[in-house]
């Protein structure tokens, strides 16, 4: 049976998710009807990359790749990376972006969106989202829209 896609590299390095890596590698497994664990464990390897490689191996040594279970590799690397940097970080982050040349509006609320994930803004978002657009000047929704505006309001006035 021939597999379905490829899955690229996992690069921590980068700035990717652990959990959404696991998450599309899970989806991965099930458009390929995988369901062995070893051979879970076996693709993950393989695919994961060097950096990733060489982080997990660390993680579990003394022991062999081949005597640790998928879903443990999978903990052990969540573990590791859960000592992520606190809410604060994540706002800094979420504050400094600004929209890129060429970036469409679209684009640029989806990549705050992603941002604002671990920043627990809860209700505020489209406030903050509002205030970005005001800030950075890309949009000029400050001078057309009112007090009390939400955020789909502001962006239809663009």
């Amino acid at each position: 049976m021939a597999m379905l896609n490829q899955i690229e590299a996992f690069q921590p390095e980068n700035g990717a998710s652990w959990e959404l890596y696991v998450e599309r590698l899970n989806f991965y497994f099930e458009a390929n009807d995988i369901t062995s664990a070893d051979k879970k464990r076996a693709i993950l390897m393989s695919v994961c990359g060097p950096s990733a490689f060489v982080m997990i191996r660390s993680l579990l040594t003394p022991r062999s790749l081949n005597e640790v279970a998928f879903e443990e590799i999978v903990s052990k690397v969540k573990e590791h990376f859960n000592s992520a940097p606190s809410k604060i970080v994540f706002r800094i982050q979420f504050h400094k972006r600004s929209q890129r040349l060429n970036e469409s509006i679209t684009e640029y609320v989806a990549a705050l969106r992603n941002l604002s994930e671990n920043s627990n803004f809860g209700n505020t978002l489209d406030d903050m989202l509002l205030d970005l657009f005001m800030i950075h000047n890309r949009c000029q929704i400050a001078g057309s829209t009112s007090n009390g505006t939400n955020l789909h309001k502001g962006l239809s006035a663009i």
